[in-house]
């Protein structure tokens, strides 16, 4: 155990329960049909407010059909909500916790179920928001799940969980200083949802016809203008986990590493499959494989930034092109068909500085508000690993 919990916790005992002695288990909303969801007259708690929220966001209930005549179980503050099944195993039983007291009736969804504490239980709903993201129980939790193509709690399992509850005096610092860096990463994160905001915004006017015209513009399809290359096939046993060339496939995110490049850096590349549409743009050397397209742009009329702002400007259309199936899909006509706007060199220059600097903020990796904010979740991490590290006081 950490000396600072130690500290915290001052000699007193902290005991161990299986969730089945002191809480209840409980039950989503039963018997609803899809038209119950189209015009409700109560509020639910959907399961992706559970997935993405350590504690129940108020704003974002959705509606439900509930007759006067049904029984079905509220809601109430202090009770932990779970997931009822996941396709990964290691994400199945997310827990979200109550931590406000409706002024009405709110139910939870059919795929969710959800625990309340015996009244003679001590245990916060501040402090329970944490414990149940926390890793030891996290893992506790994943071993409940069980399936091949989708992983569901067993609620039998789940009940025999042990948890720690600690006095409510330490209960309630430890929520204290966990609050600060959840507050912290909540604040940047504002920040970083109000740049983008800026980002659009003069994207949206710099590239308009009207601030266009004022230095003289053309409209070209990008097949017109740009050499569209596609990348080559790795398979997955080509593929290093860690190496000099990222490797792009179907998404944003790289597949894995490779010893050699194919596309050079400062190229703008198209995903057409898996995450079809997506548009990135790489500063360094890359591989491109078979899924993703990469742009080859004369010097002497494009610059290769503008023509980066000038797609993401026009993303939603992009992404209006990929054929629905199992697997997403851009065409290459769809691609080469995309009208830009194409002004003189330098106002294109003037563009990509003022564009870059946004864009630095909100998406760089290194040392832009994403960044920042990654680090405060890893501080966050650190700490709530540390104060809830009770493994040592069984």
């Amino acid at each position: 155990m950490h000396p600072f919990l130690q500290k915290l916790l001052a000699g007193q005992a902290v005991e161990w329960k299986p969730l089945g002695e002191v809480a209840i288990v409980y039950g989503g909303l039963t018997g609803k049909k899809k038209a119950d969801f189209e015009a409700g007259n109560a509020k639910y708690v959907t399961y992706k407010n559970i997935f993405g929220n350590i504690e129940v966001e108020e704003s974002i209930l959705e509606t439900v059909q509930i007759h006067d005549n049904e029984r079905q179980y509220e809601v109430k503050y202090g009770d932990v909500l779970f997931t009822g099944s996941s396709e990964i195993a290691e994400e199945a039983g997310m827990s979200s916790v109550v931590t406000t007291h409706f002024s009405e009736k709110v139910y939870l969804n059919s795929f969710s179920f959800g625990v309340r504490f015996h009244d003679d239980i001590e245990i916060k709903p501040e402090f329970t928001k944490f414990l149940f993201r926390s890793n030891f129980m996290r893992m506790q939790i994943a071993k409940t799940a069980s399936g091949v193509t989708r992983f569901n709690i067993s609620k039998e399992k789940f009940k025999k969980i042990q948890i720690p509850i600690p006095p409510l005096s330490v209960q309630t610092k430890i929520a204290q200083i966990l609050d600060v860096f959840t507050a912290i990463t909540a604040e940047l994160t504002a920040e970083l949802n109000i740049r983008n905001q800026q980002y659009q915004y003069y994207r949206d006017k710099l590239l308009s016809e009207n601030e266009l015209a004022k230095v003289g513009f053309e409209w070209k399809s990008l097949g017109e203008v740009i050499n569209l290359k596609r990348g080559k096939r790795l398979v997955r046993s080509e593929l290093e986990e860690t190496g000099e060339y990222a490797v792009y496939q179907n998404s944003l995110q790289p597949l894995g590493y490779y010893h050699q490049a194919n596309c050079p850096s400062n190229s703008t590349f198209i995903i057409t499959a898996g995450a079809a549409g997506e548009i990135g743009y790489s500063y360094t050397d890359f591989w491109a494989a078979d899924d993703c397209y990469y742009l080859e742009c004369p010097k002497d009329k494009l610059n290769d930034r503008f023509v980066y702002h000038a797609l993401m400007n026009q993303k939603q259309k992009i992404v209006g092109q990929v054929r629905k199936a199992s697997v997403p899909r851009l065409g290459r006509n769809s691609i080469e068909n995309i009208l830009i706007p194409i002004p003189p060199l330098a106002e294109q220059a003037r563009i990509v500085a003022i564009l870059d600097k946004f864009d630095t903020l909100t998406q760089s990796i290194s040392d832009g508000l994403p960044r920042e904010i990654e680090l405060r979740q890893q501080q966050y991490a650190y700490y709530r690993e540390m104060l809830l590290g009770f493994d040592g006081v069984r």
